[in-house]
């Protein structure tokens, strides 16, 4: 709803977990501290920032000692496949399914390092920074020449979705969370085969463009752990009816049902029970898979 998404713009928080375990980055996600970190998630359509992204999006960043840890889970709309290639380091990304993650430490004073990863594992990483030119006028300066030394990159292509991990070393950035305020800017370039494409970002309506500084999100430091999801099924419009079947004469019950969630949900499953006047269970099947259950 138009409310949701100017609540998302306004208040949306993006965690930074702290793990003192060792994260081997193979694109699989199955070091317990990913499934504690808290995830930022509900990616609203670039430019406008009005709806959000068909093409959902998932990241969990975490922090060690050494690295920061970046878990991008990309879901592919109608199982689309993922397209990305492998490419040089550095070479252009245009044509791929992507994601782009920006930093801004304090150390940089309104720079940043911006990483392009698309689907395929290769990367793009740059350093802008920010200077003055003879006359005191602000000067962008874009370094693709900068790398970040010890980059590690995995990612995995599966049925619904591409999964993304990352670690950065903090040397690489010079310097580690402690100190100042850290900002941050998640966007997603989806590529749908049909030539159909989404941009998508974290950011809030108010912002230029990806490389917006002044629109990035603090980084919030923290141990919390992630939630589970409250979710709320609304049950309506309950409809009786007698039928005859093959075998016998039986009373059909249909109802609607919705399904709310202060998370996205993927692949939720759904298992019907049904109990007599007195309270005995009388059967238990598997209902059926909703897909994608969107924020509420």
């Amino acid at each position: 709803s138009p409310r949701m998404v100017q609540e998302l713009g306004r208040r949306r928080t993006v965690h930074l977990g702290q793990t003192d375990n060792a994260v081997t980055v193979d694109g699989i996600l199955d070091e317990p501290d990913w499934a504690n970190a808290q995830p930022t998630e509900a990616f609203l359509v670039y430019p406008r920032q009005d709806r959000m992204a068909r093409a959902d999006t998932r990241v969990q960043l975490l922090a060690s000692a050494t690295h920061l840890y970046a878990a991008y889970t990309c879901w592919m709309p109608a199982g689309a496949p993922a397209h990305g290639e492998q490419r040089a380091r550095d070479t252009s990304l245009a044509d791929d399914e992507l994601v782009e993650l920006f930093i801004a430490p304090p150390g940089l004073k309104g720079g940043y390092y911006q990483f392009l990863v698309n689907a395929a594992g290769s990367v793009s990483d740059k350093r802008v920074t920010l200077t003055t030119d003879k006359s005191g006028l602000p000067v962008v300066k874009r370094d693709t020449s900068w790398d970040a030394g010890g980059l590690e990159v995995a990612t995995r292509r599966l049925t619904d979705r591409w999964v993304l991990e990352l670690g950065v070393p903090f040397a690489s950035l010079g310097e580690t969370p402690g100190k100042g305020r850290w900002r941050v800017n998640l966007c997603r370039d989806h590529k749908a085969p049909a030539g159909a494409r989404e941009l998508s970002t974290i950011m809030a309506p108010e912002a230029k463009d990806f490389h917006d500084y002044s629109k990035f999100l603090t980084l919030v430091s923290d141990r919390t752990t992630g939630v589970d999801p409250h979710v709320q099924i609304n049950v309506g419009q309950i409809r009786e009816a007698v039928r005859t079947m093959d075998d016998r004469v039986a009373t059909v019950v249909s109802l609607d049902l919705g399904i709310e969630s202060n998370r996205v949900l993927h692949g939720v499953e759904l298992t019907l029970e049904a109990y007599d006047a007195t309270g005995r269970l009388h059967t238990r099947q598997a209902g059926f898979t909703v897909p994608h259950v969107r924020f509420r």
